[in-house]
């Protein structure tokens, strides 16, 4: 067994696909992606947030904070990346914590 992951989308609007199901989900809405299903999404609205459970949160406690940075003090959200993410070292970083990244075909190496 994995971890269950859930999605309230606090502001905006998200386009999810969940094992092969587009869902579209606004501000209130509330989505459960079960165990181990091939779950994506990205943002439709110019600006949105959500708040993501992870349970038990093991492994993704350990993936986010592996790769990502504290903000600074009085900071309420992260600057924007220098440049693309280094996806190889992300699939690797997943793959060694139990973790599967599937990578789009046309996505840059």
């Amino acid at each position: 067994p994995g971890e269950m992951e859930t999605f309230y989308v606090l502001e905006g609007e998200l386009a999810f696909m969940v094992d092969g199901k587009e869902i579209v989900a606004r501000a209130g809405d509330f989505l459960n992606v079960p165990d181990g299903a091939v779950h994506a999404f990205s943002g439709v609205a110019e600006r949105s947030r959500l708040l993501i459970t992870n349970a038990p949160g093991t492994m993704h406690d350990k993936f986010f904070t592996t790769v990502g940075t504290e903000l600074p003090e009085g900071a309420t959200e992260p600057a924007p990346p220098s440049g693309p993410p280094d996806v190889p070292a992300l699939v690797a970083l997943a793959s060694s914590l139990g973790m599967t990244i599937l990578v789009p075909e046309d996505a840059p190496n």
